[in-house]
């Protein structure tokens, strides 16, 4: 992208002031001639469930592979209902359903875009066995209204942190995995904390959970050639946790810059009738700011044209999807979900989005709505 454009993510600038600490963290994998698991991958964890206030942090070779064997592990398995959100990744969906569960979809809150919790609650059946609440952009769902409605049912709650690294729920709630059986991180390249490539991790505070997910995702192995139980390929590489390693430590302020965008975004954004901001949430890290916007994809093209990128994030809620057609779900099922399909537009966020360049976008995205 030229430099007079604003990018919707800008991964090469943010990685700038790391490089020779990254170029010196792949040397040191190279060196050591250990390159998946190992004391890369046991480094980063021990770090990263310390960064989440969680005692156990098992690394994946992403965050899909990570969900899966979390709910595999948890006990999901055919016959049983998992409840998430359709306004979310396909990823969501595909980990219940290699589990052999049915997806029970529910619909969202369409000013928070996370499940509504009414909505939730009346989708549970006698057959539910896990909820997977996703916190959406950034903002964590109220994990302690759902321990409350789940408490004493056997009800399991697997959170999809995907986007949330270093959040916290409403009031004085922790982050991911503090009040649930476990959350699971994707360290995807643009996520809030990302990887040169694919990575995940489940963090847990119970210790019987993170063996069974680390024997899993290493074909079963407890030794070099002792399988006892059925497992899988889903093993992180120590580059990326090396790279990782890096980028951790960085993490907190980088939320705080995204804190202090979403802010600047809200301030020069207030009072267009035709422009919904999404509420404040002190707890939020903010991997995207999504408003609502009328004539969504016109005004896409528009900003592009004004040399402002800004995305879709799931242009269709997922029972929409061909492959979840099977579920047998209606065009109106959702509504919120589908309006907010409609109307949902990212702007640009990454934590070196410097305020000259928000104000362009802020001025681009009012002139547009406004007139065209």
């Amino acid at each position: 992208m030229s430099a007079d454009k604003i990018p919707l993510l800008d991964l090469p600038r943010e990685l700038d002031p790391d490089r020779a600490a990254i170029d010196a963290a792949i040397a040191r994998v190279i060196q050591s001639g250990r390159f998946i698991l190992g004391p890369e991958v046991e480094a980063f964890e021990t770090e990263f469930a310390a960064f989440s206030g969680v005692p156990y942090c098992a690394g994946f070779s992403c965050g899909t592979a990570a969900l899966y064997a979390l709910a595999w592990c948890a006990g999901v398995r055919p016959g049983h209902e998992v409840i998430t959100t359709p306004m979310s990744f396909v990823a969501t969906a595909e980990a219940i359903h290699w589990c052999g569960a049915r997806t029970v979809f529910a619909d969202i809150d369409l000013e928070t875009l996370n499940l509504n919790l009414d909505a939730v609650e009346q989708a549970i059946t006698p057959r539910t066995k896990a909820i997977v609440p996703v916190h959406l952009h950034g903002r964590m769902v109220d994990m302690r209204r759902l321990s409350g409605m789940t408490s004493g049912t056997g009800v399991l709650l697997l959170e999809d942190a995907a986007q949330a690294h270093g959040a916290r729920g409403p009031g004085d709630q922790g982050g991911p995995g503090t009040q649930s059986a476990g959350a699971v991180f994707s360290f995807f390249p643009g996520k809030n904390l990302g990887a040169l490539g694919d990575a995940g991790a489940v963090v847990t505070s119970d210790e019987g959970l993170v063996r069974e997910l680390r024997l899993i995702r290493n074909h079963g192995r407890s030794g070099k050639f002792d399988h006892n139980v059925m497992g899988w390929n889903l093993r992180m590489d120590a580059l990326q946790a090396a790279v990782l390693r890096v980028r951790l430590p960085r993490l907190a302020a980088w939320n705080q810059r995204r804190q202090e965008i979403a802010a600047r975004y809200r301030t020069l954004l207030a009072g267009h009738p035709e422009i919904r901001l999404p509420p404040e949430d002190p707890g939020m890290v903010w991997h995207q700011f999504a408003v609502r916007v009328p004539r969504r994809d016109v005004v896409l093209e528009a900003m592009a044209r004004r040399g402002v990128e800004c995305g879709v994030h799931y242009p269709a809620a997922i029972h929409r999807l061909g492959a979840f057609s099977y579920l047998g779900y209606g065009e109106d099922a959702f509504p919120d979900a589908e309006e907010a399909a409609r109307t949902v537009l990212s702007l640009p966020m990454f934590p070196t989005l410097t305020d000259q360049e928000i104000g362009r976008v802020c001025e681009a995205l009012t002139e547009v709505v406004s007139h065209g």
